[in-house]
């Protein structure tokens, strides 16, 4: 009866200890410093919906205590990141901040995928009728 015991136990531990939450996994893929590289805006005009490179150029970087710093705000630069399936909630930590755009303020939720080693963010708070996306590159940090 003890060795049932034991190896139900032993099992339970081996097979808790080799699954890995889907969104460990996904903090693994998203740790580290990306730089905005190209958008994507199918709004029916000239770009006609391809990639194109930003006018403006900014950077987010993870670390793995679920923070983040990021150029994109001169506001605000720093804040808090969660995943909730596909989505991750970028929460910016400045007290009163907000663009506008965002609800609740301060906190913006991208549908994200990983392509060819890009982040892509497909931005939930933009009304994109004919789709929308930022493509980041890894970089090395600085």
């Amino acid at each position: 009866m003890k060795t049932t015991y034991l190896i139900l136990i032993t099992l339970l531990c081996i097979t808790t200890a080799c699954t890995k939450d889907e969104s460990d996994k996904e903090m693994d893929l998203i740790l580290g410093s990306w730089e905005l590289k190209e958008i994507y805006n199918n709004d029916g005009s000239s770009s006609n919906g391809e990639w194109q490179p930003p006018n403006t150029i900014y950077k987010y970087t993870f670390l793995d205590d679920n923070t983040f710093t990021s150029t994109r705000f001169i506001e605000c630069d720093y804040g808090t990141y969660t995943f909730t399936e596909d989505t991750i909630e970028l929460n910016f930590g400045c007290e009163n901040f907000t663009t506008g755009i965002e609800n609740p303020p301060g906190v913006f939720k991208e549908n994200y995928t990983f392509e060819n080693n890009h982040l892509i963010l497909v931005p939930t708070y933009l009304s994109c009728d004919e789709g929308c996306g930022l493509k980041f590159k890894r970089i090395q940090n600085e």
